[in-house]
């Protein structure tokens, strides 16, 4: 989706809004304001031409609108994907990010560090918007621009405050932890945990209502108007003949209805909230759709489009009304939509029967976490080495009947590998692991829980302890969001 404002990059406009190009700086979006307006307009512009050719071609006005009108919807769409869709992914992943990084400032705070330390060591497992902040921050300390630590919140307060009001006050807790007693501090860094962890799911918990309500808004423009407008069509037929014609249905039935409902699904899939971390393309066993495919959904569709173009050419649509629409004039306007569906469909369907073994083995790993973390903080609790504790929760699953499941055959193989490859298990789960797993969630934690393991087994346990109640909370939230897209 990105590399088409390549188009705007070369052909550049010039023209530029401060609000929204700081905005795209923020959540560290490639391109600029002017370049995402410089590939809408040529995109547009690409269509009107293409339009107006056919339309001197075949002297089909109807054309000319059609294309107009694809060309304005498809240029909103690369216009407010980076505005509005990828800003709001951003900022879901950004308030996550804070979430996680108090947990993980509050584990290395508990083994007695000062504030820089925690924050440096912290730095290396966030990712994102928080990462290039935490960077500043240091680099500025190192450079004597800030004073202190205290100095330089102090100044991203401002920012973090927008986002996330709840991580400056856990920040701020974190502070006084470090100048208080042991005793007081381990309960001082729960609170701040506890605080956050609420916070982040009153927030979501309002941000799935919100959702419940997008959903009635998909259901009624992709299900009741349509259902509405036809039950209307027979009676504006009767009483007002000249106005029900094949352009008109067309318009509305083909393409306005699709439209709206496909811009109500973009802002939907902008505010959902991304629970599931698989990424399926890293894997070995992923297998590509060959272009093969993609020729045959266009062929699809150029099988159902150029007999309906050719009857629209032939017969200008605004012409067609009541008097004389059959069935013939029906079935040759439903063509159209029909072979985009078909045409999606039948892609979409080899896609998925080529990966659907795949993603679902990682689904059951992704869903096994909670488990697998209890076994992980119990064995380290018990001060069993990290490489041992791999092949003792692989036994136990195996005892318990789960010899086949996914977990144990990942487990097997990261045992495997550690064995026979000379690398430290820290070096592994940074370089290795994501080649074996596709599930990013567990790579993320598993690569935490060994950077607290060289510290101590204990905190490892106890980080591992965190990390399972914040998953299970995060489970809970999804569920919480399924029911209420089944009650809409």
């Amino acid at each position: 989706m990105k590399k088409i404002y390549e188009i705007g990059k070369k052909f550049n406009l010039g023209i530029n809004n401060k609000n929204f190009s700081d905005k795209l700086e923020f959540t560290l979006f490639e391109y600029d304001f002017s370049m995402v307006l410089s590939t809408s307009v040529i995109i547009l512009t690409i269509f009107l031409i293409f339009g107006l050719f056919l339309d001197f071609l075949f002297n089909a006005k109807f054309l000319l609108i059609t294309f107009l009108f694809f060309g304005l919807i498809i240029s909103t769409i690369i216009f407010l994907y980076p505005i509005s869709i990828y800003y709001q992914l951003k900022i879901i992943e950004y308030k996550k990010e804070m979430l996680n990084s108090i947990m993980r400032l509050s584990t290395y705070l508990s083994m007695n560090t000062n504030m820089e330390y925690a924050l440096n060591n912290s730095m290396s497992y966030t990712k994102g918007i928080l990462k290039i902040q935490y960077r500043d921050i240091l680099i500025k300390l190192e450079r004597k621009e800030f004073n202190s630590l205290g100095d330089a919140f102090k100044h991203y307060s401002l920012i973090w405050n927008t986002y996330s009001p709840e991580f400056v006050d856990s920040l701020k807790l974190l502070e006084i932890a470090t100048m208080t007693n042991k005793k007081d501090a381990e309960q001082i860094m729960n609170d701040a945990i506890d605080q956050i962890i609420l916070s982040y799911n009153i927030q979501q918990k309002r941000e799935s209502e919100i959702l419940s309500g997008k959903i009635s808004q998909l259901i009624t423009i992709g299900v009741m108007l349509p259902i509405m407008f036809l039950m209307l069509v027979p009676l504006v037929s009767v009483f007002m003949p000249n106005i029900v014609s094949v352009g008109i249905l067309f318009f509305i039935f083909d393409i306005l209805f699709p439209s709206f409902l496909l811009v109500s699904a973009l802002n939907f899939s902008a505010r959902r909230i991304q629970f599931s971390n698989i990424e399926i393309e890293s894997s070995t066993e992923y297998k590509k759709v060959g272009y093969k495919t993609y020729l045959l959904g266009i062929f699809i569709f150029l099988l159902f489009f150029i007999p309906s173009a050719i009857f629209l050419i032939k017969n200008d649509p605004t012409k067609i009304t009541y008097n004389n629409f059959n069935l013939k004039t029906i079935f040759f306007v439903w063509l159209i939509p029909a072979g985009i569906s078909l045409s999606l469909y039948i892609t979409s369907s080899i896609y998925v029967s080529k990966n659907k073994k795949l993603w679902k083995k990682c689904s059951l790993i992704e869903e096994d976490i909670p488990y697998l973390l209890n076994y992980f903080s119990t064995y380290l609790s018990l001060n069993v080495p990290l490489e041992n504790v791999f092949y003792e929760v692989t036994n136990d699953y195996e005892r318990h009947g789960f010899k086949e499941h996914p977990t144990v055959v990942l487990l097997k193989e990261i045992t495997f590998k550690l064995n026979h490859l000379k690398t430290n298990l820290k070096l592994f789960v940074t370089k290795k692991l994501p080649k074996i797993s596709s599930v990013t969630s567990l790579n993320e934690i598993l690569e935490q829980i060994v950077s607290f393991s060289e510290f101590s087994l204990d905190k490892a346990a106890k980080i591992s302890k965190k990390i399972r109640s914040e998953r299970i909370n995060l489970i809970k939230l999804n569920d919480y969001i399924l029911t209420l897209s089944l009650i809409h």
